[in-house]
């Protein structure tokens, strides 16, 4: 017997009511291939952030409202809302959406649409635009290079920072596989985390989606990008020059390497990242962008991921 579909939507808040609002507004708008639930963790918000968010219009489509006293990070509070769902069995897939993003209306039935074409498939992401620039594309389907430890896609950091790709590429209009999908947009069927577990925990934030594609992908499940699958997300909260990223960035980078790269890629990814990435990097925070201080969050989260030490600091 076939079981029906429901998906369970996992949302993380941390000061930013504002835009889980919106992404809660997009939500109720958008048509249901199936049932949802919405997992809503707060990360230990401050009072009126939370007092916000609770007395929106929006807040009565949360079926499960999970809050945390302090910031626990990204990757454990997303655990906390998956293992949630996992006790509901009528759960059969599960999508990991940033609450800043705002879905189109047809994002959830395109995305169920084509996991449900093939059996085999078990993660598909969709076709993700800059908030404010809505014609100019941020994610379109990626792969992983363990040589460089590196995504070889749009959110490379190069690429990110020197070109201006638009809804006009037609390479990017046509559904294929990938190696990596980004934990922006994501959806998982509920038997990927049952056979290969949760997210990472050690990854605090960065890098836990592109450790959780590679261990799919090595249990036999197919990773798709389907651009008939919209959404729209807010660039300063997934690049901001906050220090957030730019230490835990490099810092787990270092993580991911040393647990799935081979001894040969390891060894090229360190002369590639001193040699080479570096630098490049060092002139882009104190040349370029002019950020001192964040530049030294760079170099702290390098030195630790460099180091393997275990300690973040939050």
């Amino acid at each position: 017997m076939v079981q029906t579909p429901k998906i369970a939507i996992i949302l993380i808040n941390w000061n930013n009511s504002k835009d889980t609002i919106e992404c809660l507004e997009t939500l109720s708008r958008t048509e249901l291939p199936c049932s949802i639930d919405v997992y809503l963790v707060d990360n230990g918000s401050k009072k009126e952030d939370l007092d916000n968010l609770i007395n929106s219009p929006y807040f009565s489509i949360i079926k499960h409202l999970l809050r945390n006293e302090e910031n626990l990070g990204y990757v454990v509070a997303s655990n906390i809302a998956i293992k949630k769902a996992l006790e509901d069995k009528s759960i059969t897939h599960i999508l990991q959406l940033d609450n800043d993003t705002t879905v189109s209306r047809y994002t959830l039935v395109n995305l169920i649409k084509v996991m449900e074409s093939d059996n085999k498939i078990g993660i598909v992401g969709a076709k993700i635009f800059y908030y404010n620039e809505p014609t100019r594309l941020q994610w379109v389907g990626e792969d992983q290079n363990l040589w460089l430890g590196e995504v070889v896609g749009l959110t490379s950091s190069f690429k990110r920072i020197f070109t201006k790709e638009s809804i006009v590429e037609d390479k990017y209009n046509k559904v294929r596989d990938v190696s990596f999908i980004v934990s922006w947009c994501s959806l998982t069927k509920v038997e990927v985390f049952n056979k290969i577990g949760l997210l990472d925990e050690a990854f605090f934030f960065g890098w836990e989606d592109n450790d959780f594609c590679l261990r799919a992908r090595k249990a036999g499940y197919r990773l798709v990008f389907n651009p008939e699958a919209t959404l729209y997300h807010k660039y300063s909260s997934a690049f901001a020059l906050d220090g957030h990223l730019q230490y835990h960035g490099p810092k787990t980078r270092f993580r991911f390497m040393r647990k799935h790269a081979s001894k040969p890629q390891l060894v090229f990814f360190y002369l590639y990242y001193f040699l080479i990435h570096f630098w490049l990097a060092t002139a882009y925070y104190l040349l370029w962008v002019r950020k001192p201080s964040i530049y030294i969050k760079f170099l702290k989260g390098t030195i630790e991921g460099a180091l393997n030490v275990p300690k973040n600091s939050r």
